[in-house]
Parts: structure tokens; sequence; C-alpha cells
């Protein structure tokens, strides 16, 4: 009992030194590096959204910022030194100067954010709409990767919404060199491949407006890349997002013909996979929807199957495979896709372009439906069960599982009787 008493003890005295020395360790960081963390956005007629944008960091008691605003024309910038002032903020900059593209006004903004911080450890730069969950926790995992005496130059961050699940590299070590590239859609040139923990995060939840407006850039984006793609053609990125932005303005043809010359070219593999996917996406919706006559289906299954050989954890192409037979009422067949497509668990470890809803409810309404017609019906229910559950209000959703109960009698209000 006393030598269980002693080792005890001895445990305790050995936590407690080891509190103490991470106690000192975080109290000279806190005195190498002020500040720990600022906050830095790239902005442009956003008035509406600057205030809750800002909150998290500031409820936290972030007290560093710099606003790089590239020629608002609206009270982007009043409101913005009218929260610094409600908030007591000393250290919020706001600076302006002309949009160049998205890459060089972005390392513009880092290079001023640097002079005006020249202290600082870190920079997080989000957009306009994009809410972070759990400032504190950023700045502290801040503190923990100093000191671990990581040297990464950046970090990804988790962004999400009910449709978007994707990393983008935001967190930034100051003077460790990080840069953007590309004109539109503009990432770290040599992104850090750590992830920030993804209990912090950021949601991207566009206003109305904000939706409209970056439809309306896409026109701009378009031109950009272009002119980008015709100085350097062999710039996969560019070509892939070009193709995209194509196929957003619902120009098919063109999106078609780069996102050929894109799957010509190898480049990242989780781009080379998407590429295949939207080309898929594309001609099926050359053929399905416009009813053009150039293109047919069995070049849209090719690329469909080969995006699914690159990545067989993702199911996009299976989801968009199993969609095109539904559609045609083919349901033997589009069930084969739909239910490895609904077997298949959630792609966690990706980071581009995870299409979540299809993830959390769209395979499971498409096999609901598809089940039903071929008399899967214990399949079918599970199926639709798992879609109500994700989006109970939703129509086909509350449609497929009245079917299902009514078949054994029962009905929704029983259900949750």
């Amino acid at each position: 009992m006393n030598k269980f008493h002693a080792l005890c003890c001895a445990f305790r005295i050995i936590l407690s030194f080891l509190f103490f020395l991470q106690h000192a360790a975080f109290a000279a960081i806190q005195t190498s590096y002020d500040p720990i963390l600022v906050v830095v956005l790239m902005v442009k007629n956003e008035e509406t959204v600057m205030r809750a944008t800002l909150q998290p960091f500031l409820d936290a008691g972030i007290n560093s910022y710099f606003i790089f605003d590239t020629g608002s024309t609206d009270a982007t910038i009043a409101v913005t030194q009218e929260v610094f002032d409600e908030y007591g903020v000393t250290h919020g900059y706001i600076e302006q100067e002309p949009f160049v593209d998205f890459a060089t006004s972005r390392n513009r903004a880092l290079d001023l954010a640097e002079e005006k911080f020249p202290n600082a450890a870190f920079m997080v730069m989000l957009d306009a709409e994009w809410y972070l969950n759990d400032a504190k926790a950023l700045v502290e995992y801040c503190e923990l990767c100093l000191v671990r005496g990581d040297n990464y130059s950046s970090y990804l961050m988790h962004i999400i919404n009910e449709a978007l699940d994707n990393y983008t590299s935001r967190l930034i070590r100051c003077g460790g060199g990080a840069r953007f590239g590309g004109v539109v859609h503009e990432t770290i040139v040599q992104p850090g491949w750590i992830k920030v923990p993804d209990s912090i995060y950021f949601e991207y939840l566009p206003e109305a407006i904000g939706v409209e407006k970056t439809a309306a850039r896409f026109i701009r984006d378009r031109q950009l890349l272009f002119n980008e793609y015709q100085k350097k053609p062999w710039c996969t990125r560019t070509l892939f997002y070009l193709a995209r932005t194509c196929e957003d303005l619902g120009d098919l043809t063109s999106a078609y013909d780069f996102y050929k010359k894109r799957v010509e070219m190898v480049g990242w593999d989780e781009e080379d996979f998407i590429v295949r996917y939207r080309l898929a996406e594309t001609i099926k919706k050359l053929v399905f929807h416009q009813k053009n006559p150039d293109y047919d289906w069995a070049e849209a299954l090719t690329y469909y199957l080969q995006a699914y050989q690159m990545r067989p954890h993702r199911i996009e192409p299976l989801v968009g495979i199993a969609d095109y037979y539904v559609q045609l009422n083919q349901m033997d067949t589009a069930y084969l896709f739909a239910l490895r497509a609904a077997e298949a668990e959630y792609p966690a470890k990706d980071i581009l372009f995870v299409e979540k809803y299809l993830y959390t409810y769209y395979r499971y309404e498409l096999l609901a439906r598809c089940a039903w017609y071929i008399n899967e019906f214990e399949i079918g229910e599970w199926a639709a069960r798992e879609a109500f559950a994700a989006y109970p209000d939703y129509k086909y959703a509350r449609i497929n599982m009245d079917c299902y109960l009514a078949r054994k009698g029962q009905s929704l209000e029983t259900m949750f009787s």
C-alpha cells in the first residue's frame, strides 16, 4: 500500500512538472509573438456581412485585423471601422487598393499584413460569409504549433455547408513564404497537408446577394482564366477551373472542350478525378438536358467509370450514373450503381470538392426510388429512412418514406407517435 502511495505521489509530481513546462512554453511563446494570430480579409462590397463575418473573432477577444479592400463602392469600410470602434479593436487596419487578380491581390494583402504585424506568428485569411467555429480553439492550436516547433508554411482548414465539404490552405505562418497562385480559385502554391482539427472550421453561408455576386463574377473569372491559360497552357489547375467556370456559366460546349484538354494531362490526383467526373456531368447535360446530337451517353459513362476507377471510395460518379438511369426509368440498372454508392463510407480523408449533399441525402433518395420499382423493399426502406433522417422536409424524402410505410400499413404520423 505504501509503495502504491509513493508511486501515485511520484506520478503527480511528474504531471505537475510537465504542466509547469507546458505553461512555461506557452508563456514564452506569448512573449515572443505579438499577436499569435492576425485575421486577414480581402473584401469588396460586403457591407451587409462584415459584422457577422468578424463576430466569431471579436467574441473570442482577438484584437488584430487587416482588411484589404479591393474597391468597395458601398459602406464596407465604414461598417468595418464602426465594428472595430464598438469592440475597442486597437489593432484593426483597413487599406484599399485596386483589384489585380485573386492571387496577386491576396499576396499583396499578406505582404501588407506582415508589415503591419511584424511580430505575428500566424494569419488566418478568410472570405466574407465564412463563419468560423471556435476562434479561441484556433488561437490555442496556433500556440500548440509553436510549442511543437512546426515549420509548415500553411495549414488546411475545413470549409463546409449543406452541399460543400472542402479543405483550403488558409492558416498561414508569418514569414513562412506562403504565396497564392492562380488568377481565380487561388490557392497556396505549395500547400501544407496538415489539417487544423475539424472542430475548427468555416461554415460558408452566403446570403442571396452573395450568391448573385458570385454568379455575376463568373464572366470576369472566365476571361481571367482564359488569359492565364493562353500564357500557361501547361497549367493543369488553370485549365480545370476554366472548364469548370464555363460549365457554371452554362457554356457546356466550351466546358467540354476544355475538360477534354485537361483529361489528357496529369496533375494532382484528386483534381484528375474531379476533371473526369465533371466532364461526364457536362456530357450528361448536353445529352439529356440539351438533347445535343453531337454528344452521346456512352462517352459520359466512360468518363464516369474512369473517375470511379481512380478513386473508388468516392461515390460522385456512381450517383451520376444512377441518376441518369433513374431519369430514363431503367431502374434495374440504376439500382446497381445506387446500391454501391449507398454502401460506401464518407471520404473523410479527401480534401477537394466532396459533394456532401450526395453523401448525406441524394444517394439514398435514388436508391429508395429505384428499389421500389424492382421489389427490393427492405433495402429501399432503409435508404428512404436514411434520406428522410437527413432532410425530413424534402418532397421526395417524404414521398418515398410514405410509400414504404404505407406498404406496411403505417404512416409518417404513426412513425413518430
